[in-house]
């Protein structure tokens, strides 16, 4: 049984996917190693969401 374009098109996108999943996660790692070291440092973060915190804490280190 030969594979279809569709299908090996869909094991492409699942290895893809599986790659992308690894650099977001290794991504999070980084950003959660840098916010820790603010904290370490006494920073606070004051706002609604984590994002907006991130955005401060990586204006604070410029």
């Amino acid at each position: 049984r030969k594979p279809t374009k569709l299908l090996h098109c869909i094991e492409v996108a699942k290895i893809l996917g599986k790659l992308n999943m690894g650099s977001f996660e290794k991504q999070v790692k980084e950003r959660t190693q840098e916010l820790k070291m603010f904290f370490k440092k006494g920073a606070k973060i004051v706002g609604d969401s984590c994002k907006k915190g991130w955005y401060k804490m990586k204006n604070m280190r410029s």
